[in-house]
């Protein structure tokens, strides 16, 4: 008979994929193969690219109920471009020297969109990023596949890319994260944080979390403190409140969010339906 790969780990839950990924990951390898390699630009590099990441990433790796695919809308659209007030949101981004840009290399992140919406369900909304989306639709039949640590404030089941694992996160354990980024800003998207607060103070702040076994409460509070003894009470706040925001992915705890992504919703729900009537079956 056919020889079965144990390394595979196999789960009945549906994989939320933060396709952004694909985006810069095959574009910088398309790049290295013309530029480092010798190779022709041509469609079927790129889809020899994308092919060769997906099985090595994902369906070598992991036999799941289905894969849905996530990608970001363009950043000036997304929400969190009129919430920033202390710097614009990925503005670090703009006018940056690419130093791996070649003349079709935005055409080829169109073209790895079109790729997965023509063979996989794909999701995309033209107001969030895909990391939003994410959050918003992880529920105890689905789990996140992502190289962004940001997620680690979604609770739930997670895939590691690296360790090659399924590993799960407590509402708790989320919670801090998202406290823990608050503070410390994120880089990439030009989140400031708390401006000194560093790696050093960052682990005395874990330390104490730690030490004290605090709640969710208390963790709370205590990164508010840091906010307001560096701001005075009333700026304070605001500038926690503007770094929750952005740091905070979108959770579905609205009716009107469910209603305004009602198409993804609707999406998972009836992989969920086929999935509870698989398993009726084999129970059956």
């Amino acid at each position: 008979g056919e020889e079965i790969d144990l390394s595979i780990k196999e789960t009945n839950k549906i994989a939320l994929i933060d396709a952004d990924r694909y985006k810069h990951v095959v574009t910088y390898r398309v790049w290295k193969m013309i530029v480092e390699e010798g190779y022709m630009h041509s469609k079927e590099l790129v889809n020899d690219v994308i092919n060769e990441y997906i099985n090595r990433d994902i369906f070598n790796c992991f036999k799941a109920k289905t894969y849905i695919f996530c990608f970001s809308a363009p950043t000036g659209k997304v929400f969190r471009s009129s919430i920033a007030k202390t710097k614009r949101y990925k503005g670090n981004r703009v006018n940056r020297k690419d130093n791996h840009f070649y003349p079709e290399k935005y055409q080829d992140m169109n073209y790895i969109y079109e790729y997965f919406n023509k063979r996989y369900v794909t999701l995309l909304h033209d107001d969030i990023e895909a990391d939003d989306l994410l959050s918003l639709l992880q529920n105890e039949h689905t789990f996140l596949f992502t190289h962004d640590g940001d997620l680690k404030q979604v609770p739930g089941t997670h895939w590691d890319l690296d360790k090659k694992c399924f590993y799960e996160i407590t509402k708790e354990d989320a919670f801090k994260e998202l406290m823990f980024q608050i503070l410390k800003g994120a880089g990439k998207d030009n989140i400031p944080g708390l401006k000194g607060f560093g790696d050093k103070a960052l682990s005395t702040y874990k330390e104490i979390i730690k030490v004290q076994n605090m709640s969710s409460e208390g963790v709370i509070f205590t990164t508010q403190k840091y906010f307001i003894d560096a701001f005075g009470p009333i700026k304070g706040i605001d500038v926690f409140n503007e770094q929750y925001m952005l740091c905070n992915t979108l959770n579905p705890y609205g009716d009107w969010l469910k209603e305004k992504y009602n198409s993804s919703f609707y999406t998972i729900s009836q992989f969920i339906k086929i999935q509870s009537n698989d398993d009726n079956k084999v129970h059956a």
